[in-house]
C-alpha cells in the first residue's frame, strides 16, 4: 500500500492532532457565544445583526481563500489562517464595541479560510477511493476533545444567568489565544505542501468561485445546499438561548447538550466517511437532509430539557452525516489546480443565501411572542426549509449524478 492509498498519512496526522488541540480552546467558549453577547447587553435582534456580518465575514473568506490556496499553497493559508484565528481570540474578551465586532468577523473569517485549504490538502493527499475515509478520519481527530472542552466550561460558568457567560468566558478566550498561536507554529514545521499553487490572474477569482454554479453536476448540488445553510442558520444561534430562557436548561445540561456534537461526530465521523466512499456520496447527503429537517420540526413541540437533549443528539448526529460525503464529492468533480478555489466558492455560494437568514430568524421570535415565546415560528420556517432542501438532493441524486 502506498502512501496515496492510506487515509491516514502525514498530512491528516498533522492535521487532525493540530485541530484537536485548536478545536478543544475553540469549545471552551464557541457555543456559548450568543450567550456571551446576551449577557455583555446585545438585544437578540443585534446578536443576529452581528451572526449576519459574520456570515458576510464567512462568505468573503469562502471566496478568497479557496482561491489563494491554489495560488500561493494549501499550507500557506493554513498556517496564515490560524494565526488570524489567535488574534480573533484575544479581540473577543475586549467588551468593547469594536474589538468585539473585528474579533467575531475575524473569527469567522479564520475558521471559515482553513476550510477549503484543509479539504484540499487533505484530498490532494489519497487516491479517490479513499477521499470519504480520510476526511471522516479528519473530522473524528479534530473533535475528540472538543466535549471535553465543553462539560469543563460549563462546569466553569455554571449558572443560567447570561451575565454570567459575560463574566468568566474573558479568560477562556485569552487562554485560546495563546495556545492557537502555537499551534500556527506546529502547522508550519509539521505539514507537508500538496500543491504549491500556480500564477493565476486576480479576474480567474470570479471564474473559479462561479464554477460551482456554472458545471452541470455542481449546479443543484450547489443550490441545495444554499437553502439548507440557510434554514440551519435561521435557528442556529437561537439554540442555546432557547434552552437557557424557554426551556430553562442549566449550564451544564447545556454543556452537556452542545458537548454531544463532538462526542458524536468523534465517534461517527470516521464510519460516515467509509459509507460515502462505499455506499455512495448522495445517497448519504439525501439520508442526511431528510432526518435533519425532522429534528429541528420537532424541537418545538415539547418543553422538556431531555426531550431536547435527545432531539439535538439526533440531529448532529444525522447533521453530520453529510460532512466527508460533500467534501470528497467536490473533490471527485474538480480538478486539483482549482479545487481549493471550487470547494471554496461552493462554501461561498452555499452561505449566500444564508446571511440574512439569522436576522430572519431574530425577527420571527418578535412576530409573534405568545408561540413559545416567539421561538415556533423560526423552528417550524427552518423545517420547511430543510425539507425542501432534502428533496432537492433526492432529485439531484436520481437525475444528475448518481454516485
Amino acid at each position: 500500500m502506498n502512501k496515496q492509498d492510506s487515509p491516514l498519512n502525514t498530512n491528516v496526522l498533522v492535521l487532525g492532532l493540530t485541530s484537536m488541540i485548536s478545536t478543544f480552546c475553540l469549545s471552551l467558549w464557541q457555543g456559548y457565544l450568543s450567550l456571551y453577547f446576551a449577557g455583555i447587553g446585545y438585544e437578540k435582534w443585534e446578536i443576529g445583526i452581528l451572526y449576519t456580518l459574520g456570515a458576510v465575514a464567512i462568505v468573503a473568506a469562502f471566496f478568497i481563500a479557496g482561491w489563494l490556496g491554489d495560488r500561493y499553497g494549501r499550507k500557506t493559508i493554513i498556517v496564515w489562517s490560524t494565526v488570524g484565528l489567535a488574534i480573533a481570540s484575544s479581540l473577543l474578551s475586549f467588551q468593547i464595541g469594536i474589538a468585539i465586532i473585528l474579533g467575531f468577523l475575524l473569527f469567522n473569517w479564520s475558521t471559515t479560510a482553513l476550510q477549503p485549504n484543509f479539504r484540499a490538502m487533505i484530498t490532494d493527499s489519497v487516491s479517490k477511493g479513499y477521499r470519504g475515509r480520510a476526511l471522516g478520519y479528519f473530522n473524528s481527530m479534530a473533535v475528540a476533545t472538543a466535549s471535553i472542552a465543553i462539560l469543563l466550561s460549563g462546569i466553569y460558568v455554571n449558572s443560567t444567568d447570561v451575565h454570567e457567560y459575560a463574566s468568566k468566558l474573558p479568560i477562556l478566550f485569552v487562554l485560546s489565544s495563546v495556545i492557537i498561536a502555537t499551534v500556527a507554529l506546529s502547522r508550519y514545521a509539521g505539514l507537508i505542501e500538496t500543491f504549491k499553487g500556480v500564477r493565476r490572474e486576480i479576474k480567474s477569482i470570479a471564474t473559479d468561485n462561479l464554477s460551482p454554479l456554472l458545471v452541470d453536476k455542481l449546479r443543484l448540488l450547489t443550490i441545495a445546499y444554499m437553502i439548507h445553510d440557510a434554514g440551519l442558520s435561521m435557528v442556529l444561534f437561537l439554540i442555546p438561548i432557547y434552552a437557557v430562557e424557554y426551556i430553562g436548561m442549566p449550564s451544564s445540561i447545556l454543556a452537556v447538550m452542545l458537548a454531544l456534537n463532538y462526542v458524536i461526530t468523534f465517534l461517527l465521523q470516521a464510519p460516515f466517511g467509509k459509507l460515502a466512499d462505499s455506499w455512495g456520496r448522495t445517497k448519504v447527503i439525501t439520508l442526511s437532509f431528510f432526518i435533519e429537517a425532522v429534528a429541528i420540526g420537532s424541537l418545538p413541540l415539547i418543553k422538556n430539557p431531555l426531550y431536547l437533549l435527545i432531539v439535538y443528539g439526533i440531529w448532529v448526529a444525522v447533521g453530520q452525516l453529510d460532512a466527508p460525503a460533500e467534501g470528497a464529492l467536490l473533490a471527485d468533480l474538480s480538478p486539483q489546480e482549482r479545487r481549493a478555489a471550487i470547494m471554496g466558492g461552493f462554501g461561498g455560494i452555499t452561505t449566500l443565501a444564508a446571511i440574512p437568514a439569522p436576522a430572519i430568524g431574530g425577527a420571527l421570535v418578535a412576530v409573534m411572542p405568545s408561540l413559545l415565546k416567539g421561538y415556533a415560528l423560526p423552528f417550524i420556517a427552518s423545517f420547511a426549509v430543510l425539507l425542501l432542501s432534502a428533496f432537492i438532493i433526492m432529485y439531484y441524486r436520481r437525475r444528475v449524478y448518481s454516485g
